[in-house]
């Protein structure tokens, strides 16, 4: 799983699977030292247009980012929003995969389980989307 898929599925599932996978290392053990505490910060949202294929920004959007150390490896979390707690526990996971901690065996069972969950839910969002498609084709007849 890269790195890309582990932030999808923990930014996608909410706040408490990344609470809950902290809260399965033994908080001694982790000395983790925070190098930014959360903060929040602006990210421009860039877009590119589909006619003449030009890019430009939306606008902003408001991000919490939090940066951590732990045994030498840094780990950083952002997430959209005022969420310190979340950006802090995304960090943490972040530093102990970048290290391989053994713990992080046991988290991708979890992540892989809440990465199904998500492609359900996404399946029944879809289906809800497609049930409200129009056929322009039977309108016209």
């Amino acid at each position: 799983m890269t790195r890309k898929q582990r932030t999808r599925i923990l930014v996608e599932s909410g706040e408490g699977l990344a609470r809950q996978l902290v809260e399965m290392v033994d908080s001694e053990e982790l000395k983790v030292i925070s190098l930014t505490k959360p903060e929040e910060g602006l990210v421009m949202i860039q877009c590119r247009d589909g006619a003449l294929k030009t890019r430009f920004y939306l606008g902003e959007l408001l991000v919490t980012e939090a940066k951590v150390q732990i045994n030498g490896h840094i780990g950083i979390g952002y997430v959209r929003g005022r969420h310190h707690a979340w950006a802090k526990d995304l960090a943490i996971i972040d530093a102990l995969f970048n290290q391989n901690h053994q713990i992080t065996l046991e988290w991708k069972k979890s992540l892989e389980r809440a990465e199904i969950t998500l492609a359900k839910q996404e399946k029944v969002r879809s289906q809800k989307i497609l049930a409200t498609k129009v056929d322009f084709q039977t309108m016209a007849e």
